[in-house]
């Protein structure tokens, strides 16, 4: 196994892990790569969670699994020719959290040294994903993988760590010292906890990444994995900075794709338009912001609801607008007004499936940044892997 620099510029890039599935349904669109580096938690337990998840998944298939008993990253990393065991004395993390960084990671100096490969597939979208985790610490292995700040991953990673996620704090510092950093910063805190202290530390503006570039409509959910977790629920968001934003070719406020418009902007603008042939297709807590009370509306979680109770850990973009369709024909809208409710990577199977209901004049409201960016990409006659 060796994870070279073009693997960390294409990955998810996940400090602190824990047991955590859920970037595999969510960012397969800008990465097939996910380096999940950790401590203190034993192979056999991660092992025993990510065998059970893939199994039981009704979106995930397992090509292999291999073990690395004997990981090393000097051996299993592309590194630099001028990398040296430096880390600490690279001045990348600054003084004042130095010796507490020393406290908390020195013991794992006597962790066994392991790694997992796992591909899978994803078969709703035909792609083939690798996820790595191995034993390490994050910024550490950060600053081995991108060979001292030269390159950086598509998609960084930080929940409930305590630390990184906090404005001023230790990654201001680290990613100025970096010459590219990452197109988005995932961040997040586990839901149980204040929510007033989480709300004005994790979600704030930090080293730049300043602009929601991602909500996340379904639950983020993990495993059970350190001693004092309250919850398996995490509230996340992805930042990114605002000249990003400008390279990612942001189409016009409303275009036309094959027939189905797609405006990008909230559904709340757009209130005060809509009348008796628009229904507008959004969930349950989107609905509560309405002023209105005389709208049409279809809410996605009664659509879940006619989905057998057992198969409602997944359900295909296909299968959601071919139950929307049956809702639609019971009544005379001509005007579907839909905020979509699929994973974040599923765009284009989002779009394929519009010609379900192609009777019908379908606007669709993409109001983040990176909401469907792989469709993005393809009005501009580009795609994503």
């Amino acid at each position: 196994m060796k994870i070279t620099k073009e693997m960390f510029s294409n990955s998810f890039y996940y400090i602190g892990p824990g047991i955590d599935i859920e970037p595999l349904f969510r960012f397969s669109h800008l990465c097939s790569i996910y380096l999940f580096p950790n401590l203190f938690l034993p192979m056999d337990k991660v092992k025993t969670y990510y065998d059970a998840k893939i199994a039981s998944s009704r979106d995930l298939e397992l090509i292999y699994c291999r073990v690395i008993p004997d990981f090393d990253k000097r051996r299993n990393f592309e590194l630099s020719y001028r990398y040296r065991e430096e880390f600490l004395d690279a001045h990348i993390i600054p003084q004042k959290f130095k010796t507490d960084y020393i406290n908390t990671f020195s013991p794992a100096q006597y962790e066994p040294q392991w790694a997992l490969e796992y591909k899978v597939r994803r078969p709703s979208m035909n792609r083939e994903l690798t996820l790595y985790y191995f034993t390490g610490e994050g910024l550490d292995c950060y600053w081995a993988l991108s060979q001292g700040g030269i390159f950086a991953p598509n998609v960084f990673c930080t929940i409930q760590t305590g630390m990184l996620e906090q404005p001023s704090g230790m990654m201001e510092h680290f990613f100025s010292r970096t010459r590219v950093q990452p197109l988005l910063w995932v961040k997040g805190f586990e839901a149980d906890w204040p929510l007033s202290y989480n709300y004005n530390k994790a979600f704030k503006s930090t080293a730049g990444y300043d602009v929601v570039a991602m909500d996340f409509i379904h639950p983020w959910k993990v495993g059970w994995s350190y001693e004092h977790q309250q919850s398996h629920i995490r509230h996340c968001k992805a930042f990114t900075r605002a000249q990003t934003t400008l390279h990612i070719k942001r189409p016009e406020v409303c275009i036309e794709f094959h027939g189905h418009r797609f405006v990008h902007e909230s559904i709340l603008d757009q209130e005060v338009s809509f009348g008796a042939e628009d229904v507008l297709v959004l969930t349950k807590h989107l609905a509560r912001k309405l002023t209105r009370t005389d709208l049409n509306l279809i809410l996605w979680e009664d659509i879940i609801r006619r989905y057998p109770s057992h198969e409602q850990g997944y359900m295909s973009v296909r299968k959601q607008i071919q139950i929307l369709n049956r809702f639609l024909k019971h009544h005379n809208y001509r005007k579907v007004h839909i905020v979509p409710f699929c994973y974040e990577d599923e765009g284009i199977n989002y779009l394929s499936a519009m010609e379900l209901l192609h009777t019908y004049e379908v606007c669709s409201y993409l109001y983040r940044p990176f909401d469907f960016c792989d469709l993005r990409t393809a009005f501009n006659g580009h795609h994503l892997n």
